[in-house]
Order: structure tokens, then C-alpha cells, then sequence
């Protein structure tokens, strides 16, 4: 299992979508992009999904959750780039509170490449850490400290 921590500075677009799916759906390279709500960086995660790519091959596809800030942003990457979007979003009517921690079960597992963006406190973000780690999938985590709002 690799692990790379780096922390750098962080301050309409239509795709496919895949609504909840129940297992694992592809065993094709595809890169998960998750992390805060609060991330807004979109050159930070560019500039890093590219490099990983650019070192190694274009995914088949970029799996993510939905949410706002990280996933958003994984959303128009892979739309900018042309690679199909994989987004499991909660079944909050079959998991309730849970949901979101199935979701990013369900994330990690269809993926062989994990970018996080984490800013070193979001639980969501640190359990999709986790499940990386577990996995034994490749694995970025790239902090950052949020912009504060005035």
C-alpha cells in the first residue's frame, strides 16, 4: 500500500451520473476523489489528479460522492476532461445516519486510486481515509486549511 501526505497551501458543466449502486461495480482503474465540503481549490485537485495521471494512465473513470466542495470539484474534472463520472450518493431510506458512511464504503471499493482532500478534522473525509488504508488501495492525501468566511 503507497501512501503519500502532502500538504500544500488551498484556499455548468453535465456528466453521467450513477446514482447508489449496492456493490462493486467496475474493475476498471478508476481514481476516487473525495474529501471536505468546505475544499474549493479546483487547480490544487487538478494539478494533482494530473500529475498522477500524467505519470501513469488516464482512469476509466473518477468515482465520488456528490456532496459539495471536493466532490463538486471532482465532478468538473471529469467532466474538463472527458472521463466518465461514477457518483454514489446516500440511501438515506435504507441506511438512515449511516448513509454516508456506506456511501464512502462504496466509493473506496471502486477504485484503485484515492485522492482526499482533507483539512485534517472532517470525519467523513478522514473515514474514506480509513477504508483506503484498510483496502490497501493507492492513496493521496493532500491537506489543506479551509478559507474562513468573513
Amino acid at each position: 500500500m503507497q501512501i503519500y501526505k502532502l500538504s500544500l497551501r488551498a484556499t455548468a458543466f453535465v456528466v453521467p451520473v450513477l446514482d447508489f449502486c449496492p456493490k462493486q461495480i467496475t474493475n476498471n482503474m478508476n481514481i476516487a476523489i473525495v474529501g471536505g465540503r468546505d475544499f474549493n481549490d479546483y487547480t490544487l485537485l487538478k494539478e494533482s489528479v494530473l500529475a498522477y495521471i500524467d505519470m501513469h494512465e488516464k482512469p476509466e473513470n473518477i468515482v465520488s460522492g456528490g456532496a459539495k466542495g471536493a466532490d463538486t470539484l471532482a465532478a468538473q474534472f471529469a467532466a474538463e476532461m472527458s472521463i466518465p463520472l461514477l457518483v454514489f450518493k446516500p440511501d438515506y431510506q435504507k441506511y438512515g445516519r449511516g448513509a454516508t458512511l456506506v456511501r464512502n464504503t462504496l466509493i473506496i471499493e471502486n477504485a484503485e486510486v484515492v485522492f482526499a482532500f482533507w483539512d485534517g478534522q472532517s470525519k467523513g473525509t478522514k473515514d474514506s481515509i480509513k477504508k483506503a488504508e484498510k483496502l490497501e488501495k493507492e492513496l493521496y492525501i493532500i491537506t489543506y486549511t479551509p478559507t474562513i468566511s468573513s
